[in-house]
């Protein structure tokens, strides 16, 4: 991204000339556009995986498919360990968007959606279990649906190079980032390990596919 800010002058300067402009230039221009926009997708990629993706993804495999999946089953052991364990449960759970786009749901909403019976069974189970969070607080008047869930990204080692020394990354995020001296080590020796995959908190990573499904969970009420 650094990269980028010195890129963009140039670029800029090139957009800014007369309209007679040499074939060179313009191939230039082009050519500088280009590169800016590799630079800017040069993202980790990151897609959120709730607690029933993971167990369909992962269902019926025997224990050496299974192992071809490493990925995903880490991130499945992970939500499990935190929920059975009830240790950092806040870094393994999602909040569903509500109709209107909250974090938060009213309990009108709540009360609407559980009259919808085509809704899909795993979300309406979630609705169902704010609802009864709700009943039992009666000063409360709007709640979070709480999904087990995670983040998966993929990381070049550029991106994690990037991150690391980006005062701007949340610290939060570099605690996760440990992948990086292994991916470096697998570069320098030549291995064929380009991409690393690291397991976060449901919106700790911003990806460049696009927002995630869940809003991040703060505070569990």
């Amino acid at each position: 991204m650094r990269a980028l800010h010195l890129l963009l002058p140039m670029v800029l300067s090139f957009v800014q000339l007369p309209y007679k402009i040499s074939v060179d230039r313009l191939k230039m221009k082009y050519f500088l556009l280009l590169l800016a926009l590799v630079i800017v997708s040069s993202q980790p990629t990151v897609k959120t995986w709730t607690l029933d993706e993971l167990s369909e993804a992962l269902s019926g495999c025997l224990e050496d498919a299974c192992a071809g999946h490493p990925t995903l089953v880490n991130a499945l052991n992970t939500i499990m360990f935190s929920m059975f364990a009830n240790k950092d449960v806040e870094n393994v759970l999602g909040a569903m968007p509500s109709p209107s786009g909250s974090n938060r749901w009213t309990r009108e909403e709540i009360l609407s959606a559980l009259d919808n019976h085509t809704m899909d069974k795993n979300q309406r189970k979630y609705i169902a279990e704010a609802r009864g969070r709700l009943d039992l607080n009666n000063t409360m008047n709007t709640i979070q649906v709480l999904v087990p869930a995670v983040d998966i990204s993929t990381w070049t080692l550029e991106d994690l190079t990037e991150a690391i020394n980006n005062n701007s990354t949340n610290p939060k995020l570099i605690t996760y980032l440990t992948p990086y001296k292994q991916l470096k080590e697998n570069v320098t020796l030549g291995n064929n390990v380009e991409t690393v995959s690291i397991t976060t908190p449901v919106g700790l990573v911003e990806g460049a596919n696009g927002t995630t499904v869940l809003f991040p969970v703060k505070k569990l009420y």
